[in-house]
C-alpha cells in the first residue's frame, strides 16, 4: 500500500467515527463525544536514512463513548449522528420500519426539541451518503451496511417502548415497538420482552425503564465498536476484509441473553 493511499484510508474513516461518535451539542454541531487514539504504522528501508520511512497503515482505538446521549440528550441537542442519517433514508429502506422517518416520532430522539443541523434539512441525507462511502472504503459490503443500520433503528424502536405499572410488576403497552425492534435486532420478540421486564425477579415500572436504557446503550455498542474494529489496516491488504464480514454483527444477540433469529 503506498504512502498516499494509506494516508487516504486513515482519513476515510472519520465520517464512520464521525457519524456514530459524534453529536450536536448547544456549542458545536459536530462535537466529539469519544475519545480516539490514532497508530501510525511506518515502514523503513534498510539502509537508508531514518527520515526515509512511509506510511503503511494505522489503528484506530476508541474508548469513553457518552452512553448516557443514546437514551437521553439534554435541551437542543441531538443524539449521535447516524440515528438522524437512517431516518432521512426511511423512504428507500422500508425494512428499518421508520414509518415516514420524521425523528420526532422517536422518543430517543425528540426529547431535546432539535432534530436538524443548524436548521438545514439536507444535511443527514448528504451526509448518509458520506458515511456509506466511507463504510465501502473500509471494505464493508452493502449487506452487512444494511445490517449495521437495522441495528440502529432498532434501538429507535426500542427506545418507544412504553411500560405500564401493574401492582408491583410492569407490563408493555404496546407491543408494536417491541416486534419492531426484536425483528431489526434479530431477537424472538418474547426473549426482548422478558429481557426488558425481568431479570431474576420482576421490576416495577421504574426498573423496566432502567432496564429499556440500559438494553438500548449495550446494543449501541455493538455497531460503534464494529465500526471501529474495521478501520485497522496494514500492509499490503485491507485488514477490515475479514473483521467486516458481519459475523459479530449476527452473534451479538447471545451476549445480550437473547437467542438469535432471523433478522428482518
Amino acid at each position: 500500500m503506498s504512502n498516499f493511499l494509506a494516508l487516504n484510508k486513515v482519513l476515510d474513516a472519520n465520517p464512520v467515527l464521525e457519524s456514530f461518535g459524534n453529536a450536536k451539542t448547544v456549542l458545536n454541531d459536530n462535537s466529539s463525544r469519544f475519545g480516539k487514539f490514532t497508530k501510525m504504522l511506518f515502514s523503513e528501508r534498510k539502509g537508508s536514512d531514518t527520515k526515509d520511512r512511509s506510511l503503511i497503515g494505522a489503528v484506530v482505538e476508541t474508548y469513553l463513548l457518552e452512553k448516557s446521549r443514546v437514551c437521553k440528550q439534554d435541551k437542543g441537542e441531538r443524539n449521535y449522528h447516524v440515528f438522524y442519517y437512517i431516518c432521512s433514508q426511511a423512504s428507500k429502506n422500508p425494512e428499518w420500519r421508520l414509518g415516514s422517518g420524521n425523528p420526532e416520532k422517536f422518543h430517543y430522539l425528540n426529547q431535546s426539541g432539535c432534530t436538524t443541523q443548524s436548521g438545514d434539512s439536507q444535511s443527514d441525507v448528504r451526509d448518509f451518503e458520506q458515511l456509506t462511502k466511507a463504510l465501502g472504503e473500509i471494505n464493508m459490503d452493502k449487506e452487512t451496511q444494511n445490517r449495521l443500520f437495522g441495528i440502529v433503528a432498532g434501538i429507535l424502536h426500542l427506545g418507544n417502548v412504553v411500560f405500564l405499572k401493574k401492582g408491583e410488576e410492569s407490563t408493555i403497552k404496546e407491543k408494536k415497538p417491541v416486534d419492531d425492534a426484536a425483528a431489526l435486532l434479530g431477537v424472538p420478540m418474547k426473549n426482548l420482552s422478558d429481557r426488558l421486564l425481568t431479570r431474576t425477579i420482576s421490576v416495577d415500572g421504574k426498573g423496566a425503564h432502567l432496564l429499556q436504557c440500559s438494553l438500548s446503550v449495550q446494543i449501541y455498542l455493538i455497531p460503534f465498536s464494529f465500526q471501529s474494529d474495521c478501520q485497522a489496516l496494514e500492509r499490503g491488504r485491507r485488514r477490515s476484509k475479514p473483521r467486516c464480514n458481519g459475523q459479530r454483527l449476527v452473534q451479538w444477540p447471545i451476549s445480550l441473553g437473547c437467542c438469535p433469529s432471523k433478522p428482518y
